[in-house]
């Protein structure tokens, strides 16, 4: 998590972990990927429950569910 947060972007670092998004992503190529990204990992941090970011997201929780799975995969020391 802390080498995400040094990339400068930590949201976008994540989608690229979870190959999300090509290497050379950017905030303005990958703007919905990096806000549904963002929105698990300010999820996470805050201990939100998997019906309420599903229905922050818009999605269903199974969708949730294979973010934070992606989420545990990257960080695995979080």
């Amino acid at each position: 998590m802390k080498q995400a947060y040094a990339s400068g972007d930590p949201y976008l670092e994540f989608a690229k972990l979870a190959g999300a998004v090509p290497p050379d992503a950017t905030k303005k190529s990958h703007l919905k990927e990096r806000a549904l990204y963002k929105e698990t990992v300010l999820a996470v941090n805050c201990e939100m429950g998997e019906e309420s970011l599903a229905d922050r997201i818009q999605q269903l929780v199974i969708v949730y569910k294979d973010l934070l799975r992606k989420h545990r995969e990257a960080f695995r020391t979080f």
